[in-house]
């Protein structure tokens, strides 16, 4: 990856259980498979030989699990930081927070149609993820900003 590169890996949350009597939307939790698919990612991840510098994730509880249990296979000690408006941002308002992270290569986990919806603006491919699935976008950055018209499709995740 060049110097002025930045990874952004955009990844949906594994397959969480229904939703339950008095049970809020955000405090989903992961079923058995839902927990299985995750450590594939983190998996795959160390695999591939992916260096996360930051994890982010939706305040959700799925996404939140779903992020740790990647980040137990990946190996990643760093924190996982927690955006409580990504669980019901829209595109332009993840990528207006996400454009002030500066790292090298980010995993951020969220929530569909956001997720999909975010790499199909960035990259011009028409996706929709399933639980667990996402993708590598390597964009170019000058000072503060992308140019997002250097946005490219690097690798599927899952």
């Amino acid at each position: 990856m060049q110097v002025n590169e930045q990874q952004i890996i955009f990844l949906r949350h594994a397959q969480s259980a229904e939703k339950q009597i008095r049970q809020t939307d955000h405090a989903r939790t992961l079923t058995a498979e839902g927990m299985k698919q995750a450590a594939e990612v983190g998996l795959f991840l160390k695999k591939e030989k992916y260096n996360i510098d930051l994890m982010m994730a939706s305040s959700a509880q799925r996404t939140k699990t779903t992020a740790e249990c990647i980040a137990a296979e990946l190996g990643y000690t760093g924190a996982i930081q927690l955006f409580d408006p990504l669980y019901q941002a829209d595109v332009i308002q993840l990528i207006e927070h996400l454009i002030d992270i500066d790292v090298p290569s980010l995993l951020v986990v969220g929530h569909n149609p956001t997720i999909s919806h975010t790499v199909t603006y960035l990259t011009g491919h028409d996706v929709y993820f399933s639980p667990a699935q996402g993708a590598a976008v390597r964009l170019a950055r000058q000072a503060a900003w992308w140019d997002a018209s250097s946005a490219q499709l690097h690798q599927w995740i899952r």
